[in-house]
């Protein structure tokens, strides 16, 4: 009951504080009110510091109160126990139903083995049950028992390693530890990340649930009941120590609560701590650590680097080292940014994800790449074909002699043989009588109704700034970029494809906008910016007009 006072005293503050602020009945604690509310309350410190301070105090509170509330709840409504599949047998102090609940015999259970704290979730966990209202609240009332002698006992430390390997069962357990009030006394090193508040642009949680939910996306995994999962199963299943990802994904954010800028470096040291104590070999704490180490690397690398760049492949292999960090890593990726926000992992992210981590497995394996010669053979024996005579056949040999690797990984016949007559056009117009006209790009356009995208083909001379003068000219035409892949052949020619999207009824002068300014960019050597500038103007002075936010001055 101490507890639960002091939480309803926190609300109740917080709740004083914003009618005081804004002088009438809310119960709306907005993102803009945060600063001020904690000002008001007398938190010190940075800007990030008082909100967090502030905030923290508020999770913790409301998580208490939430927790009370079922039990009385549940007691007073009459909510019925599950019932369980099986017959109740007695073990170790306890009546178990299997898929049921979990009763003590009396209630001096852990008073006569405080041990038992531990061993009772270990039990729910094999049996698939749960403690019923009058054991969840004896746990509560005895979590005291579970000293830091005890839990750092080797009986502790094995219960709770096992409770971490149990694959597809672990979410549940975990997060009845810590809804128990035991989790920070197994693991006092994860206390810090209780009710943390992450000042980052996706994360929806706080650091402790987002841990936790990170351990629910691998129980999904492991339950592999879409194509997908099945998928991520195979890969766990396939390395060295398969339930080790689940003690992996628990400590890769321990760090946290000393600030997040270089969190994954500083956890190693603390994770390894954690692992050498529940029992995991030098082999297992030594994959964990390259995991820990890296795991904000892999998805960021398919981001900001071409895949399709052998040397980027090379490069990654390097880092990552070890065929069994890349495996863990690459599940783990998945897990974290699920756990983050479920809408944070798409399709497209999945398919730039399973791209670098096969082409990374294969260098590491020691499997030798595919007979690039032999493919671009093929591809130039049918694009010949494709083409016929309309391309000379010594601007086909150096098309394929001069492109780089990457190209062909993507390019088919008949992309081959569009490419090559657009670049043939190129040459012709160096011969024409207008030098000024061989500068001039050849654009060309693709609309794809189905996914509501166009594809641009931009062939033009290779130069110092080429990419920032076409971003430049997608900007004045107000054409937002999807993607782009660029390729520059050995004699300065470049080819490279945008996929855009169009603005909604403005399609056909978009195209002609982006043409002309790529034009006048090429052709006379501007930057564009005053014509950037231009349309930003434009657009702020014809977007709608919004209220502006003006701080509500406090009323006594």
């Amino acid at each position: 009951m101490q507890k639960f006072e002091e939480a309803k005293q926190v609300l109740l503050r917080l709740r004083c504080e914003l009618h005081f602020q804004v002088t009438r009945p809310t119960e709306q604690l907005s993102l803009e009110r945060q600063n001020t509310m904690s000002q008001g309350l007398g938190y010190r410190g940075t800007l990030t510091e008082r909100i967090g301070g502030m905030m923290r105090e508020y999770f913790d509170a409301a998580d208490h109160v939430r927790r009370c509330a079922e039990i009385v709840e549940g007691a007073v409504m009459g909510e019925p126990e599950p019932e369980g599949w099986g017959a109740p047998f007695i073990m170790d102090g306890l009546r178990v139903v299997p898929g049921g609940t979990v009763t003590a015999e009396h209630r001096l259970v852990f008073e006569e083995d405080p041990g038992r704290l531990v061993r009772l979730f270990r039990i729910c966990q094999i049996h698939e049950a749960r403690p019923d209202r009058a054991l969840s609240l004896l746990v509560r009332e005895r979590a005291h028992l579970l000293t830091p002698e005890l839990a750092a006992s080797e009986e502790a430390s094995s219960a709770l390693r096992a409770m971490l390997t149990e694959g597809g069962r672990v979410y549940g357990t975990f997060n009845a530890l810590r809804e128990h009030g035991l989790l920070y006394r197994l693991v006092p090193e994860f206390a810090g990340l209780h009710c943390l508040v992450q000042f980052e642009f996706y994360h929806r949680w706080t650091a402790d649930v987002h841990t936790l939910r990170c351990l629910m996306e691998l129980d999904t995994i492991y339950a592999g009941e879409t194509d997908v999962d099945q998928r991520y199963r195979e890969v766990v299943l396939g390395s060295e120590a398969p339930s080790l990802l689940y003690a992996i994904l628990f400590l890769h954010d321990i760090a946290k609560s000393g600030g997040i800028e270089g969190h994954a470096e500083r956890g190693v040291p603390i994770a390894d701590k954690v692992l050498e104590r529940l029992g995991f070999d030098a082999r297992e704490r030594e994959i964990a650590a390259g995991v820990i180490r890296h795991h904000l690397v892999m998805g960021l690398y398919w981001q900001r680097h071409d895949i399709d760049d052998p040397a980027n492949i090379d490069r990654f292999a390097r880092l990552m080292g070890d065929e069994q960090v890349l495996r863990s890593l690459f599940v783990h990726t998945r897990c974290d940014a699920r756990a983050t926000s479920p809408d944070l992992w798409t399709e497209f992210k999945d398919g730039q994800h399973w791209t670098v981590y096969r082409r990374t497995l294969a260098k590491l394996a020691g499997e030798a790449d595919h007979d690039h010669g032999a493919v671009v053979a093929a591809l130039r024996s049918a694009t010949a074909v494709i083409l016929g005579a309309d391309v000379p056949s010594d601007e086909v040999e150096a098309h394929f002699t001069t492109m780089p690797q990457g190209y062909y990984l993507h390019a088919s016949a008949e992309d081959a043989a569009h490419h090559l007559q657009m670049i043939h056009c190129l040459i012709a117009s160096v011969s024409e009588a207008d030098a000024e006209e061989s500068l001039r790009p050849i654009v060309e356009w693709h609309d794809d109704a189905g996914s509501g995208q166009s594809l641009v083909t931009v062939v033009t001379w290779d130069r110092a700034g080429l990419f920032s003068r076409m971003a430049g000219a997608f900007a004045v035409a107000g054409i937002n970029i999807v993607s782009c892949r660029a390729f520059s052949r050995d004699d300065d020619v470049a080819i490279d494809f945008f996929k855009v999207v169009l603005p909604v009824g403005k399609e056909a002068a978009s195209k002609e906008r982006f043409t002309a300014a790529l034009a006048k960019s090429l052709l006379e050597g501007t930057d564009l910016v005053d014509d950037i500038a231009a349309v930003e103007q434009h657009a702020l002075l014809t977007a709608p007009r919004r209220k502006a936010f003006v701080p509500l001055a406090a009323k006594v």
